[in-house]
């Protein structure tokens, strides 16, 4: 059952001297600001205004999760600082005497608000600096950590070798819920891998002949990439799905499908960047299509 606020005030808390409970400047003016009503919204959306047991008071949860977010505290240590301080208590409106609720009743309200809660809660907060004139709206700076990795550089060669190892892959998968086959697709893995450590062999010589058959070796292995697209087409055209198998038969060719113009794609731009052309939306990965390159300059 819904609960918006709890406005009771127990005798031990008003018996308390009102300047024990004046606010610092910093939460008070969170406090106000927190006071807004359509932060309270998607609180009161998850839960039902009249059945089930009372709730935590909304107010109470919103100011706890802002305490949470600002000092980045866990939840049982979040519970334990506002227990033992009395302007904490004042922020989240607990008097002295109130028992406060379990650690665990925070994770229960993040599973509730879910992504798009939180999200909601997040452009009421702005609207209302927006309305304060707090932030202007016009730009909005965040801090981002940038974390090392290894990163699969995407040469040609190399996504052309990633391409027919996912299309080998699909299309194996594809034979395999298939009454007969066709054609047998071939795993080319020690091919593709063999042409690759060639490549990585010649571009330890570091000489202009070296370039010339760097590309050489690419172009078989694209020829090997187009021959397995062949079987692999050959093998689309004969399916012959078991029984009562077409609805899932339709989702794994489209993959296949998906998974050859992948590969034309790279072997294309392959052979237009040995010729000299300039490739406008260039492919850098396979995993992530919509990943372009940086560029570098103005």
């Amino acid at each position: 059952m819904q609960r918006r606020d709890d406005p009771q005030l127990d005798f031990l808390t008003a018996a308390f001297p009102k300047e024990l409970w004046t606010l610092p400047k910093e939460l008070a003016d969170a406090d106000r600001l927190l006071d807004n009503p359509a932060l309270l919204a998607p609180f009161l959306d998850k839960l039902d205004p009249v059945r089930g047991r009372p709730s935590v008071p909304a107010v109470q949860m919103l100011r706890l999760f802002y305490l949470k977010d600002r000092y980045q505290l866990a939840d049982r240590v979040l519970i334990q600082e506002v227990s033992d301080s009395y302007h904490w208590r004042r922020f989240c409106r607990f008097g002295v005497a109130d028992r406060l609720p379990h650690p665990t009743t925070l994770t229960y309200w993040r599973h509730r608000l879910g992504a798009e809660g939180v999200q909601a809660l997040n452009q009421s907060v702005i609207e209302g600096l927006t309305a304060e004139k707090v932030i202007r709206g016009r730009r909005l700076r965040i801090d981002s950590t940038v974390t090392e990795a290894d990163i699969h550089y995407p040469t040609d060669s190399g996504l052309i070798a990633d391409g027919i190892r996912r299309l080998t892959q699909r299309a194996r998968h594809l034979q395999s819920w298939l009454k007969s086959s066709p054609v047998t697709i071939r795993d080319r893995a020690k091919s593709v891998k063999k042409k690759v450590l060639e490549i990585g062999k010649v571009l330890q010589r570091r000489t202009g002949e070296a370039v010339q058959t760097v590309r050489q070796i690419t172009e078989e292995l694209a020829q090997l990439g187009e021959r397995q697209g062949r079987a692999v087409a050959r093998l689309i055209q004969g399916a012959k799905p078991r029984h009562s198998q077409q609805k899932a038969l339709a989702g794994l060719i489209k993959r296949v499908e998906e998974a050859m113009g992948d590969l034309e794609t790279v072997i294309s731009q392959s052979r237009a960047a040995t010729a000299g052309e300039r490739i406008a939306d260039r492919v850098v990965s396979l995993a992530d299509r919509d990943a372009r390159p940086i560029k570098k300059g103005n």
